[in-house]
Formats: structure tokens, C-alpha cells, sequence
């Protein structure tokens, strides 16, 4: 499996999959606190990790920083509340920190050779 395809699935896992089981499994005010835990956290985390990913081979990946985004928008809107609007203030702020490291990964990994 090359890079790109495990970089979407992880995508579809963590930014689709962490939300229906935060709704399914977690109750009450639990839920609350996981659910910041993956805003605040998680979603982040990943978010950066994947630009340092998409960072190393920008010429092929330099679109892969958009996909955690838009999975993003696309679990919280289905399992949360659809069509709200802070959610896309949440996908903005992960698609920037996406970028950052992508081109910070890539003008680190050019000054080095």
C-alpha cells in the first residue's frame, strides 16, 4: 500500500470513525469531554503529522493536507449537528496547521541536502 492510500484511510478513520464512536459509545457529560479531547487534541495532532507526511514528497502530496479537513467537516456534520458553521472555523485552523508542516517539513528537508 503506497503512502497516499494509508494517508486516506487514517484520514477516513480518525476524522470520520473517532466522531460515530465518540456519539455512539460515549453518554452523557463523557461525551463532552471526548469530544473536545478529539477538537482540541487528536484532530490536531493528526492534522500536523499529515503535513510533515505530505511534506516529504511535496510535488506528489501536496493535496493531501486538505483531505483531514473535509473528512472533518464531513463526520461532524453527520454525527453532530449538520450544517454548522463553527465546525468549518475547526477545519480551517486543522488545514492551516496541515500546511505549516507541510511546508515547513519540505523547506527543512530541502536546507539539509
Amino acid at each position: 500500500m503506497n503512502k497516499i492510500t494509508k494517508c486516506l484511510i487514517l484520514s477516513a478513520c480518525i476524522m470520520l470513525g473517532l466522531p460515530w464512536l465518540a456519539v455512539t459509545f460515549v453518554q452523557g457529560s463523557s461525551g463532552m469531554a471526548v469530544v473536545f479531547l478529539l477538537f482540541f487534541a487528536a484532530d490536531p495532532v493528526f492534522s500536523v503529522i499529515n503535513g510533515i507526511s505530505a511534506g516529504e514528497d511535496m510535488g506528489k502530496c501536496w493535496w493531501l493536507p486538505v483531505i483531514p479537513p473535509i473528512f472533518f467537516l464531513l463526520g461532524t456534520w453527520i454525527f453532530f449537528d449538520p450544517g454548522e458553521t463553527t465546525f468549518l472555523l475547526y477545519a480551517g485552523i486543522y488545514l492551516i496547521l496541515g500546511l505549516c508542516a507541510m511546508y515547513i517539513t519540505n523547506y527543512v528537508r530541502n536546507r539539509t541536502r
